[in-house]
């Protein structure tokens, strides 16, 4: 998806965190946010598969992309998270 709008709503140098990012709704909020410039923080429960979404993320758009594992119902987890 290439859109006109990319000047009105830039996100170059923003840094989101999607967490679902492997569900099907996740891959798409990844894939819009990243069109529009922004780093993107994959995260979900199966961590080796989030990687490789951001690899591919990262080829596609020229963006910053990192997978992580993370069971966000559990508050260690989240906290561990944040730290990378």
């Amino acid at each position: 998806m290439k859109s006109k709008y990319k000047a009105l709503f830039s996100l170059k140098d923003k840094n989101i965190i999607v967490t679902g990012g492997l569900g099907y709704l996740g891959r798409e909020c990844v894939r819009g946010l990243a069109e529009f410039g922004a780093n993107i923080v994959i995260v979900d429960l199966y961590e080796e598969p989030a990687k490789k979404f951001a690899e591919e993320i990262t080829k596609e758009y020229n963006v910053a992309a990192i997978g992580i594992g993370c069971d966000v119902s559990l508050e260690s987890d989240v906290q561990i998270m944040v730290k990378q």
